[in-house]
């Protein structure tokens, strides 16, 4: 039915990553950064000398305080590289149920954007996913629609299904989660839309329509018992 779909965003550092205060996710966020860039400027110095250089893991701070490491930092702290804070990364997210927070958006500092940047592009990009439990989820199924981007936990584990999907960035704006929205088509597929319209023989149906109809029948309780893991 959908041409595409996403995990929720998993930070691995929801401390700094996100606040219900805007202003505080800024402050958080320039901290942690200057705090990496710092250590990639130890690391370097010490590579640079030469002289009985450590393994990187026994090298650098891990003060819980100040960072949360992983490999997606840690790579890019081999190489050197460098990063500053954006403003413009600051958006709205769906935090858990009913709970929205500010979101630091970064294919850097977040752990798994998965395929986020198809469903939210820019921070302005309009669209609504349907939110569902993942595999692995401990609590039941449940289901929740939003127009904000959705946290991993949001619902757990949760899986997000689009209303409408946005092009893939090309080479030059790749890393840049909030250049200018790029072309948006619908997620529901023709597939979908001609099988919807054959069943029902008629011709009115929108992808738009089975979208909210997907959503409504999640809701079913004959649905769910009837498909019941």
């Amino acid at each position: 039915i959908f041409a595409n779909y996403s995990s929720g965003v998993k930070t691995n550092r929801d401390a700094w990553c996100y606040n219900a205060d805007k202003v505080v996710v800024a402050s958080n966020m320039q901290r942690m950064i200057a705090f990496y860039n710092a250590e990639v400027a130890r690391w370097a110095a010490v590579r640079a000398a030469g002289v009985d250089i450590p393994e990187l893991k026994d090298f650098i701070n891990f003060d819980p305080t100040k960072i949360s490491w992983s490999h997606t930092l840690l790579q890019p702290l081999d190489k050197g590289k460098v990063f500053t804070f954006e403003t413009s990364a600051i958006t709205a997210s769906l935090y858990r149920p009913f709970t929205q927070q500010w979101l630091y958006f970064s294919r850097a500092f977040n752990e798994g954007i998965y395929q986020m940047p198809q469903l939210f592009p820019t921070a302005a990009a309009e669209n609504r996913v349907i939110c569902v439990s993942g595999i692995g989820a401990r609590s039941g199924f449940s289901t929740l629609i939003t127009n904000f981007i959705p946290c991993l936990d949001n619902i757990e584990k949760g899986q997000c299904f689009p209303l409408y999907l946005y092009a893939k960035p090309t080479t030059a704006t790749a890393n840049d989660l909030f250049a200018a929205a790029p072309e948006r088509s619908d997620a529901i597929t023709d597939a979908a839309l001609a099988h919807f319209c054959n069943y029902y023989t008629v011709t009115t149906i929108s992808k738009e329509d089975i979208f909210y109809y997907v959503y409504g029948l999640l809701h079913s309780p004959d649905y769910r018992h009837r498909y019941a893991a």
